[in-house]
C-alpha cells in the first residue's frame, strides 16, 4: 500500500469513527413509547376519612414499549415523570366558594355572572397531578397507577348542581383528561406527525370534543390547564399519599422526592 493511499484510509476512518457518537446521540433522543392503555374512574369510600363521603378515583393503566434499537426489551428506562389532568365544569360553590342556595335557574344565573366576573377559565377546574417514577422496565407488564379527589371536593361539586354535578354524580367521569409523560425533562408526544394520537387512551373523556380531540384543540386546554391548574393545587392526589388499602396491584415505585440524601 502506498503512502497517500494509507492516509486516505486512516482519514476516511476517522470521519466514520468520529459520526459513530453522534448517531448514538441522535438516536438517545428519540422519546421511548409509552402506551396509556386504558383509563378507568369511579368513586369509592375512603379508610380512615368521613365514610359519608366517596372519593373520586382515576385509574391510568400503562406499558412501556420496546422500540428498537435504542429502547430493548427487559431494559429499564430511567427518568420518568407521568402527569394526569382531569378537566371538570364548575360548580357555583366551586367559583364562589360559599354555601349554593335558590333554585336551579338562579344557580346557573350566578355560576355564569361569577364565570364571566373571573375570566375565561372560570367555567372548567384543572386537576392535575404529577408523580416520577422508579426505572421502568421495558416490554414489561403493565402497571396501574391511582389519583383521587378528596370527598369533600366532590359532595362540594354535586350540591352545586347544574353541569356539574352530572359530571361529578355517579362515576365521576370529567369533561375531558390527558396523561403525559416527560422522559430525562423532555415531553414524550402525544400525537403523531401527521396529527393523529400516538394511543388513543391517552386523551379522553366524556365530552364529545374530548374524544378523538385534535392536536389544535388540545393544544389550547393544555395551555388553559397550565395557567389554572394551580387553583386545585393539591387536590388531585397521587395514591402515595393515601391509605395502601386503596393503591391497585402491579403498581410501580412512586419516588418520593421530598427524600433527601
Amino acid at each position: 500500500m502506498n503512502i497517500p493511499l494509507k492516509k486516505y484510509l486512516l482519514a476516511a476512518l476517522a470521519v466514520v469513527v468520529a459520526c459513530v457518537p453522534a448517531a448514538f446521540a441522535q438516536d438517545a433522543k428519540k422519546p421511548p413509547l409509552i402506551e396509556v392503555e386504558k383509563v378507568d374512574f369511579k368513586t369509592e369510600k375512603m379508610p380512615y376519612y368521613d365514610q359519608a363521603l366517596k372519593w373520586a378515583m382515576s385509574e391510568v393503566r400503562f406499558r412501556v414499549k420496546p422500540y428498537a434499537p435504542t429502547y430493548v426489551q427487559d431494559a429499564y428506562l430511567n427518568n420518568v415523570k407521568m402527569t394526569l389532568t382531569l378537566v371538570y365544569p364548575k360548580s357555583l360553590g366551586a367559583v364562589t366558594g360559599g354555601r349554593v342556595s335558590g333554585s336551579a335557574e338562579a344557580r346557573e344565573a350566578a355560576l355564569d355572572a361569577a364565570s364571566e366576573e373571573a375570566g375565561s377559565n372560570a367555567k372548567y377546574s384543572y386537576y392535575r397531578a404529577e408523580v416520577s417514577l422508579a426505572p421502568l422496565k421495558i416490554g414489561g407488564s403493565s402497571r396501574y397507577l391511582r389519583f383521587f379527589v378528596p370527598g369533600e371536593i366532590v359532595d362540594r361539586e354535586v350540591r352545586g348542581g347544574g353541569e356539574a354535578a352530572r359530571y361529578w354524580s355517579g362515576s365521576a367521569k370529567p369533561m375531558a383528561y390527558w396523561v403525559s409523560f416527560t422522559y430525562d425533562g423532555e415531553d414524550v408526544p402525544l400525537y403523531k406527525p401527521d396529527g393523529k394520537l400516538m394511543f388513543p387512551a391517552s386523551i379522553g373523556g366524556m365530552a364529545s370534543w374530548a374524544r378523538n380531540m385534535t392536536k389544535t384543540n388540545f393544544e389550547k386546554f393544555s395551555s388553559e390547564a397550565d395557567s389554572a391548574a394551580s387553583e386545585t393545587k393539591g387536590l388531585l392526589m397521587p395514591q402515595i399519599y393515601l391509605p395502601y388499602q386503596v393503591w391497585p396491584k402491579d403498581t410501580p415505585t412512586i419516588l418520593r422526592e421530598e427524600i433527601q440524601q
